[in-house]
């Protein structure tokens, strides 16, 4: 029987690839994945037999059992996850491997489904107490009875809030207006004149975009229990879709070497989803639009990986209308002299943010409207330099604020969106260094400063190939500097930073880098995802359990916490460990091995 009987059309693909295994380079995984029936090993048995009963012993390089082993690895039938889900070749390890892998898998999806059953509950429950209020006190605000209770919101998280500013906006006020300084002196609507409990109340200084307000109409005007529920099923499929073209992007892609297809484990996929889950479980919780922003980015990224920059830049004009600090990427790309994507996001930002809205809206309106809204969100933190020291503000301007200033500048309770005018009953200081206003502004421009060269380092100038997996750390970094350069940052805003956790977890378990090297970005990874969970509210719940101290003295401690910015040092340790791996990486061809490398061999 000729030897060509016996060869298939994926073992001729990978003969190359075989060959400079023999000459001594780093040879790729065979590990079956879940799908398989048979074992490598079996496998490997059974073909042996086969080809020595034709009398097959070897074509050049490559054994005739090697090729039959590398079967299961390159066979396409059926659908293909963008992750491989690797074994042991033990047994009794296998079953544990994948009794684990079941485990990990089942818990994201379920802590994903209750917290959007959660949000369900919680908007119900809001709406059905205003509701009773209302019954209770048919004129109220415009009659105030002596004793009256505070009304309840009606609803839960932004969206909720969204619904009535959307509403107003349709029916021609301007939503975007700063907040009057004599709030009572304004007349308010009788609740008993509302179509819904859910309408209370006037909005000002909406924070969304003209475009976005359009993205929420069809929300709005759907009942509030369906409005909750469709919106948080759409976020929970634009985050499955995220985190599958993330593990596209972190997969390094050689076709010259003979690297075709490559897949990271589902190991370091979940690790990276662990390290942005508390975000993006507040983020559902909070009902705000920052997973949108991620499947924005993350579809940018893929597309561009996949040579489509047009609809790339298309992508990311999407997300920059959602949340202004994408626009980074197009600084990347003109850093990078990817000039085609910036150029296109550009256009395509000045389509979804300008022509579409004067369209919907007309020229005069969506002027006055974008004037408005300049004046109240933009100006004031990026004209007249003002600071936001509340303590859920985890931007590097905010914990400077609240490090290093007095007064009204470092309360760590006063937030200038919902009190510009400093009106607020709760007051506290976490301030470690007095300094004059001046000096710690020029302690923010250079810590900013530092920030943006730290990162333009650690990329350096080399213009990478498209399906080159270092790109995703040069992403990472990126989405980082948007968290540490804008004047508000949430935690719940770290849900874009998937795509760093993944490329920083993928490049500690598999880029070929010293050992000194590996053990730095591990320990400052690991040091990012223990300080996340320091602002935990359940942490101090436990801890004020244990003291005998109420729920209040908790809340407390959570505020006081999140004051001194846990989030913050996510970024910090997140982007060392990201610009010292995209440093160590930046020379070689073969920037990342086949197989895990530990911190016993380099």
């Amino acid at each position: 029987m000729p030897d060509e009987e016996c060869r298939t059309e994926e073992a001729a693909e990978n003969e190359d690839e075989d060959a400079s295994t023999s000459s001594g380079q780093a040879s790729p995984t065979r590990r079956v994945g879940l799908s398989d029936r048979f074992s490598a090993g079996r496998l490997a048995a059974v073909g042996t037999t086969a080809c020595n009963a034709a009398g097959i012993r070897r074509r050049g390089a490559v054994d005739c059992a090697d090729l039959l082993t590398m079967a299961p690895r390159t066979q396409k039938s059926g659908p293909m996850l963008p992750y491989r889900s690797p074994l042991p070749d033990d047994p009794a390890a296998r079953r544990r491997v994948r009794a684990i892998r079941v485990a990990a898998y089942v818990a994201v999806i379920a802590a994903v489904i209750v917290t959007i059953i959660q949000f369900q509950y919680g908007t119900m429950r809001n709406l059905r107490k205003a509701e009773q209020f209302d019954r209770a006190y048919p004129d109220w605000p415009v009659v105030f009875e002596p004793g009256t209770p505070p009304r309840p919101g009606g609803h839960k998280g932004a969206i909720g809030r969204w619904r009535k500013a959307v509403r107003q906006f349709w029916a021609g006020r301007n939503i975007y207006g700063l907040v009057p300084k004599d709030w009572n002196s304004l007349e308010h609507t009788p609740v008993s004149q509302l179509e819904s409990a859910s309408e209370h109340g006037l909005v000002f200084m909406h924070p969304n975009t003209v475009f976005t307000v359009l993205l929420l109409t069809p929300f709005a005007y759907l009942p509030v229990w369906a409005m909750a529920l469709s919106f948080n099923l759409l976020k929970a499929a634009a985050l499955a879709a995220a985190v599958l073209m993330t593990a596209r992007l972190a997969a390094h892609e050689q076709p010259d070497r003979g690297q075709r297809d490559p897949r990271i484990a589902d190991w370091v996929l979940l690790l990276g989803l662990l390290w942005t889950l508390l975000p993006i479980l507040t983020d559902l919780q909070h009902g705000n639009t920052n997973t949108f922003v991620l499947a924005a980015i993350v579809l940018h990224l893929w597309l561009y990986r996949r040579g489509r920059d047009i609809a790339a830049g298309a992508a990311l004009a999407g997300a920059i209308c959602l949340k202004l600090t994408p626009v980074l990427f197009v600084v990347y790309w003109l850093y990078q002299r990817s000039w085609k994507p910036a150029a296109s996001a550009v256009a395509a930002t000045v389509a979804l943010a300008v022509v579409i809205p004067a369209a919907a809206v007309g020229p005069t309106r969506y002027a006055e409207l974008t004037g408005s809204w300049y004046r109240s969100i933009i100006r004031p933190g990026l004209v007249e330099r003002s600071w936001y020291p509340e303590h859920i503000n985890q931007s590097l301007s905010g914990v400077v604020s609240r490090y290093f200033l007095e007064g009204r500048d470092g309360d760590i309770f006063w937030g200038p969106d919902d009190d510009p005018h400093y009106q607020t009953r709760r007051h506290g200081w976490i301030t470690i260094v007095p300094l004059p206003p001046a000096t710690a502004r020029w302690l923010l421009r250079a810590g900013q400063l530092a920030v943006v060269l730290l990162g333009a380092w650690a990329i350096g100038l080399r213009k990478l190939p498209r399906r080159d997996g270092r790109r995703a750390l040069h992403y990472g970094i990126v989405l980082l500097r948007m968290m540490l350069l804008n004047q508000r940052t949430w935690h719940h805003h770290a849900v874009v930073l998937l795509p760093a956790g993944v490329a920083v977890w993928q490049a500690v378990a598999y880029a070929r880098i010293s050992l000194r090297a590996r053990a730095w970005a591990l320990g400052l990874t690991v040091a990012a995802g223990v300080v996340n969970l320091l602002g935990r509210e359940d942490l101090f719940r436990v801890i004020a359990k244990l003291t005998g101290h109420g729920k209040d003295a908790a809340e407390r401690w959570t505020d006081v916490a999140k004051a001194y910015g846990p989030t913050f040092y996510l970024f910090v340790l997140l982007l060392a460990a990201a610009a010292v791996l995209a440093a160590a990486t930046r020379r070689g061809e073969t920037p990342y091995a086949d197989r895990r490398q530990t911190l016993t061999r380099a």
